[in-house]
C-alpha cells in the first residue's frame, strides 16, 4: 500500500466514531497494525479490559517487520489498558511523553491527545494542559478537526476543575456549536451535560433539565457510550432534585448498566438519593461535579430553587450582557407599562441576589453573570 494511502487510512481510523470503528472491520481490509489498533479502540470504548489485554498481547507477539511502521502502537495500547484499569501513574507520564512520535507523524495527534486525557484522569493538570495544546497543534497540521476540537474541550475542562467558581456556560456553548457543525456527537453531548451542570449549580432546574434532555438525545447516537451514560445520569439527578422520582429511576436504571467507572460512581450517588441505600463511591471515580453532589448529600445541603422568572433571567444573561430594557422586554413581554416592568425587574433582581450573592454584575449600564467575560474568549 502506498504511503499516502496508509496515512489516509490511518486518519480515517483515528477520526472514526465507535459505530464507524465497528463497521470498518467489514468495509475494507486494514493493515495489521491498524486492525489491531481498531480492536483496541473498540475494546477501550466498551471498557472491555480482557479484550484490550488480548490486543496488547497480540501486538507484543507480532513480528518487528510491521511494528516498525507504527513504533508507538504497543506503548499507546499499554497506556490505554492502564487507563482502563486505573493503574496509570504520574511517575510514568514523563516516559510516555518521550514515546510520542514527532509532530510530522500522524500518530503524534493520537498519542498526545490520549495522554492528555490520562493525565487529566489522575489530576496531573500541568501535563494534561500542555499535552492538549500540543495535540491541538498536531491535529491542525494533519487536518483532523475533530481531534483538535476534542483537545480544546480538554483545556476547557481543566479550567473548570481548576477554577470551579467560574461561569463556563459561554465556553461550553461555543464548544457545543463547533461540535454540532463537525457532527462530533461525543463532544457535543458532554458540552451539553456541562451546560446543564452549570445551570443546575445556579439553581435553574428547568433550564438545566432542558440541556440534559438535549444531551441525552444527541448522546443516543452512541447508546452505551460513556458520554450517553453521563447524560442519563445528569438528567436523572435533575429529575431527582425536582422530586420526579419515577423519571429519575428510569434514567438511573439505564445508566447503571454502563461499565465505565465514572458513570458507576455517579450512579452510586443517585442510588443513595433515590433509594437511600448504597455505599459512597471512591472519590477517584467521580468527576468534580459528582464529588460536589456526594458532599452535599453527606451534609444535607439544600439546593437553591429559582422561580421561573429567575431562571429565564439567568438563561438570557448567560448568552451575553443585557441592559435593563432588553431584560424587561424578554422577561415581561406582555407588560405594557414601562414603570411597572421596571419595578418587577428590580424585585426579580433583588430576590436573585439574595439567593445567589455575587452571581450578577452591573457595569456600563448592563447586567451580566460573573465571569461572563469568557464570552469574548470563547468567540476568539
Amino acid at each position: 500500500m502506498k504511503h499516502q494511502d496508509t496515512i489516509d487510512l490511518t486518519r480515517r481510523l483515528l477520526s472514526a466514531s465507535l459505530d464507524q470503528l465497528i463497521s470498518l472491520e467489514f468495509e475494507l481490509p486494514l493493515p495489521k497494525g491498524l486492525e489491531l489498533y481498531r480492536k483496541a479502540l473498540v475494546a477501550f470504548h466498551h471498557s472491555d479490559v480482557d479484550q484490550l489485554s488480548q490486543v496488547l498481547a497480540a501486538i507484543s507477539d507480532s513480528p518487528e517487520s510491521w511494528k516498525n511502521d507504527v513504533p508507538c502502537l504497543e506503548n499507546l495500547v499499554r497506556a490505554r489498558l492502564e487507563y482502563r484499569t486505573a493503574t496509570i501513574q504520574k511517575e510514568n507520564i514523563p516516559e510516555y511523553i518521550r514515546q510520542i512520535p514527532p509532530p510530522n507523524d500522524i500518530w503524534a495527534v493520537e498519542f498526545s491527545l490520549f495522554l492528555a486525557a490520562a493525565c487529566e484522569s489522575i489530576d496531573d493538570f500541568f501535563h494534561a494542559m500542555e499535552l492538549y495544546k500540543q495535540a491541538a497543534q498536531h491535529a491542525v497540521v494533519h487536518d483532523m478537526r475533530g481531534k483538535a476540537l476534542r483537545a480544546r474541550f480538554g483545556t476547557i475542562m481543566i479550567r473548570k476543575y481548576q477554577e470551579p467558581e467560574r461561569k463556563m456556560i459561554p465556553d461550553f456553548h461555543h464548544l457545543y456549536l463547533e461540535a454540532k457543525k463537525l457532527r462530533h456527537f461525543p463532544v457535543a453531548t458532554v458540552a451539553l451535560v456541562n451546560i446543564s451542570q452549570e445551570y443546575q449549580k445556579m439553581g435553574a432546574g428547568k433550564v438545566a433539565l432542558k440541556f440534559a434532555h438535549r444531551a441525552v438525545i444527541i448522546g443516543s447516537r452512541n447508546i452505551g457510550s460513556q458520554e450517553y451514560s453521563l447524560a442519563l445520569a445528569q438528567r436523572a439527578l435533575i429529575f431527582a432534585q425536582a422530586g420526579r422520582k419515577v423519571e429519575a429511576m428510569q434514567d438511573f436504571e439505564e445508566a447503571r448498566l454502563s461499565p465505565f467507572k465514572v458513570v458507576q460512581g455517579a450512579c452510586a450517588i443517585l442510588e443513595k438519593m433515590l433509594r437511600g441505600e448504597g455505599k459512597d463511591p471512591p472519590v477517584i471515580s467521580l468527576t468534580y461535579v459528582w464529588q460536589e453532589q456526594m458532599h452535599e448529600l453527606q451534609i444535607g445541603k439544600k439546593k437553591i430553587k429559582l422561580s421561573p422568572g429567575e431562571e429565564t433571567l439567568l438563561h438570557f444573561l448567560s448568552k451575553q450582557p443585557r441592559n435593563k430594557f432588553e431584560l424587561m422586554e424578554h422577561i415581561f413581554p406582555d407588560e405594557t407599562d414601562v414603570l411597572v416592568a421596571e419595578n418587577r425587574l428590580k424585585n426579580l433582581l433583588h430576590r436573585l441576589r439574595k439567593k445567589a450573592p455575587g452571581l450578577l454584575v452591573f457595569e456600563n449600564e448592563e447586567y451580566r453573570l460573573a465571569d461572563n467575560d469568557l464570552l469574548s474568549r470563547s468567540a476568539g
